[in-house]
């Protein structure tokens, strides 16, 4: 287990929503604390939870969990990994089989050590394994199917957008962007709290598809650590 203090990640959402370094297109699950509903930043610690941030080579793995802590104006970043090897890269009788209880054992003891951190005396409580939730940041209604022109609306915190509005996009299957647009801020943009948008995309296909329509947080700064992304799933017809 590595815990990093992230100083590059100086506002909340960045904290929360900032891409792993050397990953893209993870979706992160967070939690708000009660009393976020309007302001980010008093209401107290705030957490993150990307999905597996695994990977393999040369017959060799690793599996685990990135999450983070956002509380008194600082980020902690909290990283569980466990290296793995095929038994094909060993003599035979050299190792024995690391089996999923095993595994299952060693996730428990980081669970334990999780679930130990505290802020200001208050237990930290972590946001579920694999359900990236983006909710307390943005919120959207889709048709399903959809047609063209898509019409979207629901509403996003102040800090998705940048003069009133932010850039969305529909990808296909392999990830290419079949249209793309701009949703449109209803009413004061400027503030922590929710702010209603909608949109509009023409797009053409030659078949249906399944497609995610992606909202993505506007980022004049250009910086990776201002980045973020909410994906949904939709059928356009």
């Amino acid at each position: 287990m590595a815990i990093r203090l992230r100083e590059d990640l100086r506002s909340v959402t960045s904290c929360l929503l900032a891409q792993p370094n050397g990953w893209t297109g993870l979706q992160p699950a967070v939690r708000l604390p009660l009393g976020a509903t309007d302001d980010l930043v008093p209401a107290g610690p705030a957490t993150s939870r990307f999905g597996d941030v695994g990977e393999g080579a040369a017959g060799s793995y690793t599996t685990g969990q990135l999450l983070r802590l956002s509380a008194g104006g600082t980020c902690w970043e909290f990283e569980t990994s466990v290296r793995l090897s095929r038994f094909e890269n060993y003599a035979p009788g050299a190792v024995k089989a690391f089996t999923d209880g095993d595994l299952a054992h060693v996730e428990a003891l980081f669970g334990t050590v999780l679930d130990s951190v505290a802020f200001d005396g208050r237990r930290i409580v972590w946001p579920d394994r694999g359900s990236g939730d983006l909710s307390d940041f943005v919120r959207v209604n889709v048709p399903d199917p959809a047609t063209s022109p898509l019409r979207v609306s629901g509403e996003a915190r102040g800090v998705w957008f940048f003069e009133a509005s932010f850039p969305i996009e529909l990808l296909g299957p392999d990830g290419g962007v079949i249209a793309s647009g701009r949703a449109t801020a209803i009413g004061e943009w400027m503030t922590m709290g929710f702010v209603p948008f909608e949109a509009e995309i023409p797009y053409q296909i030659e078949a249906p598809v399944a497609a995610t329509l992606v909202l993505r947080r506007d980022n004049p700064s250009g910086l990776p650590q201002n980045d973020a992304a909410a994906a949904y799933p939709v059928a356009l017809r």
